[in-house]
């Protein structure tokens, strides 16, 4: 605030030298000879040159005027580019009388193709921002003279730029953004006292437009309370803005309610450089309000209709930290972090999202609670292009907290229902790390810790898994009883005999899509039998080579086969290898262990 003071002050003082040298030495001195003095003034209050290459020039008439001509503003010094700002021609209207009252009345600000170079460091320093006022001073300094009591006041009525181009870059996340401004028009009418606002322009190819009102005139360059009453268009969408800023040039204090419809996000969303599928038609109601140095999203209805589902998202987001010096939300843990509580539709399915998140900009340090409900899948297996079966009705209740690139999903308690087959899980699969790419040596795995039931089965996975989000490079310990194999064989869609019950554990390992089953050890009852295999089976998923020990007895022949004679009991032990490409059945051993074979 200090250096906008300066800044007006110091202009100010220049319309006062130049309309006495209008009215006094007009036609006698050249106006040219203050552009030192101009220069000086600017310098002063930011640190940064000011160059006039072009014609300095004062006119009386029709009205009093002041116009230059090819105006260059000094960049920062470590900026890309040598001016931060460049005019082709402005020029300013002014009446003479106010001047010698301290009063500064400017009827008319034009500027005439404005090009403006906005830059964030990879340090988080902005070029607008220039030294600090307010900062101690350099003791080898001279001393300066004492505020000599406040500056002349200050009055623009009207403000016109035509043909303005921006160009923004952010070195810190590589964002850069190209616009144009086609004219701006700030001023107001006599029949209204508010200031009126009119903009068209375009920003990466996409028509932008708005106009409106903004409460007293005077109030924004004094950083003072305005109402806002704006409407505009963001290529094919509508958009309204209206409400109140306590402080406007910081963006502070402010609420607003702001509605956005548009029958589809395509242009914005290639605009902004966002790759989302079309969600369209949108429409957007939420409060925006400033309070405490964070801004918080009220009353947040969203709708859309994605792959012909309605949508509807409500809720709000709080403390979300906004850094207005290099435009963007901090990339940095908040001082306070950001709360979400959000609940969305998707056709008939409902989740919840409640939480904190301590780095919104990059989604990391979360705390968050997700719960859904859904009686079908298929909605979200269509929305992530997956096509997978139908596993509805599903419900889901996780902790979702992520520290340093690492994920952990705690209290996992899934409950859904494939093809008639009641299936629960619940546990933890923590450390998800979602840094590491393809092939990444240095990943640390995943831990997994599930159990739950299959029907009546009850199921047990616990080891590590390489890869999480592609199931890849696993070692997981698996165990597994049933009473009745039926349901898990309906569920895996196999027709086979009931071999319940079951009970089995084996070692499940998976590198680079190759699936080796180690320690396997199962027992089960075929048809009153007992059966029990040991082994490992490497490659099951391709070229299945096993390795296993099979024992099976039964009280008679007949109990495995009812064609087979009532004789027994029998016991048959086989082993199964691979052997020169083929399995081998060896070491048979077949035993008729009744007291008859016995005797003989």
């Amino acid at each position: 605030m200090r250096i906008l003071k300066r800044l007006l002050i110091g202009f100010a003082v220049l319309l006062l030298l130049l309309a006495l040298g209008v009215v006094v030495l007009v036609g006698v001195v050249d106006p040219n000879r203050y552009r030192g003095v101009l220069a000086g003034i600017v310098e002063d209050a930011t640190g940064r040159a000011l160059r006039i290459d072009g014609d300095l020039a004062m006119r009386l008439l029709p009205v009093p005027s002041i116009e230059v001509n090819d105006v260059a503003f000094a960049n920062a010094p470590w900026a890309s580019t040598p001016d931060m700002v460049r005019v082709a021609r402005a020029r300013a209207e002014f009446a003479l009388l106010p001047l010698l009252q301290r009063r500064a009345v400017i009827h008319r600000i034009v500027v005439i193709e404005p090009r403006i170079a906005l830059q964030v460091a990879a340090d988080g320093r902005a070029n607008w921002v220039f030294r600090d006022p307010d900062a101690a001073p350099d003791p080898s300094a001279e001393t300066p003279a004492r505020d000599a009591g406040p500056g002349p006041e200050i009055l623009v009525k009207e403000v016109r730029i035509e043909g303005a181009h921006f160009d923004y870059v952010n070195d810190r996340d590589g964002t850069r953004i190209d616009a144009t401004l086609d004219d701006l028009d700030f001023g107001r009418d006599p029949s209204d006292p508010r200031v009126r606002l009119g903009l068209r322009g375009t920003y990466r190819e996409l028509p932008v437009s708005l106009e409106g009102r903004l409460g007293a005139p005077g109030a924004v360059a004094r950083n003072q309370p305005v109402k806002v009453d704006l409407t505009g268009r963001v290529g094919d969408a509508g958009l309204t803005v209206r409400g109140a800023i306590g402080r406007p040039l910081e963006g502070r204090d402010l609420r607003l309610d702001v509605t956005l419809e548009a029958p589809s996000t395509r242009p914005i969303t290639d605009a902004a450089g966002v790759d989302l599928d079309e969600l369209g038609p949108v429409s957007l109601e939420a409060r925006l309000v400033e309070n405490g140095g964070y801004y918080h999203v009220e009353s947040l209805v969203l709708a859309a209709r994605p792959y012909d589902t309605e949508t509807r998202v409500t809720g709000a987001i709080e403390r979300f930290d906004f850094d207005l010096a290099s435009l963007a939300p901090a990339s940095t843990p908040q001082r306070m972090p950001m709360r979400v509580d959000l609940e969305g539709r998707f056709g008939e399915a409902v989740g919840r999202v409640s939480g904190q998140v301590g780095s919104p900009l990059e989604g990391r340090n979360l705390d968050l609670e997700v719960a859904l409900e859904a009686p079908s899948t298929r909605p979200f297996s269509t929305l992530a292009g997956v096509d997978v079966e139908e596993l509805g009705p599903v419900t889901l209740e996780v902790e979702v907290t992520e520290r340093d690139g690492r994920v952990d999903l705690d209290a996992i308690d899934l409950r859904a229902r494939p093809r008639d087959t009641d299936v629960t899980a619940r546990g933890a699969v923590k450390g998800i790390d979602l840094a590491a790419g393809d092939g990444d040596a240095t990943a640390r795995p995943a831990t997994v810790d599930v159990a739950g039931t299959i029907g009546e089965a009850g199921y047990g996975i616990a080891g590590d898994v390489g890869r999480p989000l592609e199931a890849k490079d696993l070692r997981l310990d698996v165990r597994l009883e049933a009473g009745a194999t039926r349901p898990l064989t309906d569920l895996a869609g196999l027709e086979v005999e009931e071999v319940g019950p079951l009970t089995v554990t084996l070692t499940v390992i998976e590198r680079d899509g190759r699936v080796d089953l180690e320690a396997i050890d199962l027992a089960a009852r075929p048809r009153g039998a007992e059966l029990a295999v040991k082994g490992a089976v490497a490659d099951a998923a391709g070229d299945a080579k096993p390795d296993l020990r099979i024992a099976l007895s039964a009280g008679t022949l007949r109990d495995l086969d009812p064609t087979l004679a009532a004789a027994g009991p029998v016991s048959v032990s086989a082993a199964v290898r691979p052997r020169e490409g083929v399995i081998e059945i060896g070491g048979v051993d077949l035993r008729d262990v009744s007291p008859h074979s016995r005797r003989a």
